[in-house]
């Protein structure tokens, strides 16, 4: 079972991903439609992190980075579905950060950050890092 939710959070996350730079936004379909096997689940902090980024995906309309927000609860929860550090946010924090301050660039599409980031703390727990 794992593995299939893992690869259904890792093709959220390049979906998203390439909506994010192309477009600038994350379609709330792709949102719903990650928002689908959460439901089955039986942990409590999964169901909730579901439940935000649906109801962000009602009340946070047309508002710069609502997509992100909504990305980043399922991206909590999957992350906490697959017993995977939370230490991803911070990755993504930094790299995104250090980006914005490179490119010199106002706003930037962050849900590739997301990406790079659980990639990173995934590689990390697999070394053992953290």
């Amino acid at each position: 079972m794992n593995e299939f939710i893992l690869v259904i959070f890792t093709i959220l996350l390049m979906v998203s991903g390439y909506f994010d730079l192309k477009y600038r936004r994350i379609p709330n379909k792709l949102i719903l439609i990650g928002i689908v096997p959460l439901l089955f689940t039986p942990n409590l902090f999964t169901l909730i992190a579901a439940v935000m980024a649906l109801l962000s995906g009602l009340l946070l309309n047309r508002i710069i980075g609502a997509g992100d927000i909504k990305l980043a609860f399922l991206v909590a929860a999957y992350t906490h579905l697959l017993s995977l550090s939370q230490f991803w946010i911070y990755f993504a924090l930094v790299s995104g950060g250090l980006f914005a301050l490179i490119s010199r660039k106002s706003s930037i599409p962050f849900a590739p950050f997301m990406g790079i980031g659980v990639a990173i703390a995934y590689l990390a727990r697999a070394q053992s890092i953290i």
